[in-house]
């Protein structure tokens, strides 16, 4: 019995494990998508800024902190969300395996770690996406117009 408990174990450290890079793909996909987004649809605004004197790294900062505030709601969120229906994903996952109680709970230091993890996710690919403003050229961008 022992052996098919620690094999059990492992399988669902294994699946963990998957989830979890699953969910920091998705997060990071989003975050591309909508940061670019974002840089495209404000490209001469930036060119404007940095007439005025802002520099690449204020201009990055500025990128991140406009984004990171949705990012952390989102996360909370996600979270929370995770609490309520955790065991009713579980119980039609795990019913079709012949497995129909199961009570799973969710420890609030995990929760935390997924939203920091999530958080420090979104700032480092913010941070990537972003740094393509370093090729904002101001003089070009007000002589095409």
């Amino acid at each position: 019995m022992e052996i098919v408990l620690t094999s059990v174990k492992a399988a669902m450290k294994l699946l963990c494990a998957v989830f979890v890079i699953i969910t920091v793909v998705i997060v990071m996909l989003t975050i591309i998508l909508l940061v670019k987004t974002k840089i495209t649809r404000e490209w001469k605004q930036y060119g404007v800024y940095k007439a005025l004197g802002f520099t690449t790294g204020e201009l990055i900062v500025q990128i991140q902190m406009s984004s990171l505030p949705v990012f952390l709601a989102g996360a909370i969120l996600g979270a929370i969300m995770s609490v309520y229906l955790l065991n009713p994903l579980v119980q039609v996952c795990l019913g079709s395996a012949g497995i129909v109680q199961s009570s799973l709970t969710v420890h609030a230091g995990w929760l935390i770690l997924s939203v920091a993890i999530i958080m420090a996710v979104s700032a480092g690919m913010s941070f990537l996406c972003a740094y393509r403003v370093r090729k904002v050229e101001p003089v070009k961008m007000l002589t095409e117009e």
